[in-house]
């Protein structure tokens, strides 16, 4: 019974010591650079909650698998007046947002490539990594600044490249994808005669 109560004692003083350090802590997810994501189920979790909470926009790459799983959320986002832009290697089922894709099957896609996703919203929070549907999956959500700002210049690349080689005019989604949506990429492109 002693060792019993000791260990209790113990236990409880180590608890009070995590309670004190946690209450120090500058408390909220900014505090926090990254949040590692772990398995598919849980990308999926987090990618539903960032679209709730988005407002503006979003700017999304993704799979079709991906895009079935966060559709109603997408859906529901869109009626709340939130531009979305997507872009896909992918033939997408459910049209929503202003799409641009390769429309490739996913299937023979598959059979070269892992599903990835890139979700930025409202330019302040993003989500990327594998959707790889296991529990072993990583990626990751993050506000912060700098990794933001990679995921929507990869997004803009995706959707500029695929406009030249499908012969679309891909400019008003880039512009759309921008932060500055005052810069106009395709313009600096035809200035510098790159295209």
């Amino acid at each position: 019974a002693a060792l019993l109560n000791h260990f209790e004692h113990s236990h409880k003083h180590r608890l009070g010591e995590l309670e004190d350090c946690m209450k120090k802590l500058d408390g909220g997810e900014e505090s926090f650079d990254f949040w590692h994501l772990n398995g598919y189920r849980n990308l999926i979790l987090k990618l539903k909650e960032t679209i709730k909470k988005s407002k503006k926009s979003l700017a999304i790459s993704l799979w079709n698998r991906e895009l079935k799983a966060i559709f109603k959320e997408l859906s529901d986002a869109e009626k709340r007046g939130v531009k979305i832009s997507i872009f896909s290697f992918c033939e997408l089922d459910n049209e929503i947002g202003e799409q641009l894709s390769y429309k490739l099957d996913e299937q023979k896609l598959e059979s070269i490539w892992s599903h990835k996703i890139i979700l930025v919203s409202d330019h302040a929070k993003t989500i990327m990594g594998s959707a790889v549907k296991t529990k072993s999956s990583r990626s990751i959500y993050t506000k912060n600044k700098a990794i933001i700002e990679i995921a929507v210049n990869h997004i803009i690349l995706d959707l500029t490249l695929a406009g030249q080689r499908l012969g679309i005019d891909s400019g008003p989604m880039v512009k759309h994808v921008m932060k500055n949506q005052d810069l106009h990429l395709n313009t600096l492109l035809k200035n510098k005669n790159i295209l």
